[in-house]
């Protein structure tokens, strides 16, 4: 949050190794895509399942749909989707809220339960 607040531009090191550097504002913006999380109402079955899978990249475990990498013009082809099927989701985050997802999901790693 510190950063945040008082940086304008920033670098993220890893093991010595600067991954990424530039403005905070672009770094988190969905600018060439962006990490996709959506929560469906309901598990997605074997037919969902398999209309799913037509999305590269996106893995589908039980109410989760996530892709790593998910451009925008595809984030909103699978909103397109979801919304023709009437398929119902209580959550949609599309993008890095704050530095820490932008972290964590640069260095590949989780936060501790």
């Amino acid at each position: 949050e510190e950063v945040e607040s008082l940086c304008d531009e920033i670098g993220v090191l890893d093991h010595g190794r600067l991954l990424v550097q530039g403005p905070l504002a672009q770094l988190l913006s969905s600018d060439g895509g962006s990490h996709l999380l959506v929560s469906l109402e309901r598990d997605a079955d074997e037919s969902l399942r398999a209309e799913l899978s037509k999305f590269a990249g996106l893995e589908v475990n039980g109410q989760r749909l996530q892709m790593q990498h998910c451009p925008p013009g595809e984030f909103q082809r699978l909103m397109a989707f979801l919304a023709q099927r009437k398929i119902a989701f209580t959550r949609v985050k599309y993008g890095y809220g704050n530095l820490e997802e932008l972290f964590l999901h640069l260095t590949k790693r989780q936060l501790r339960d």
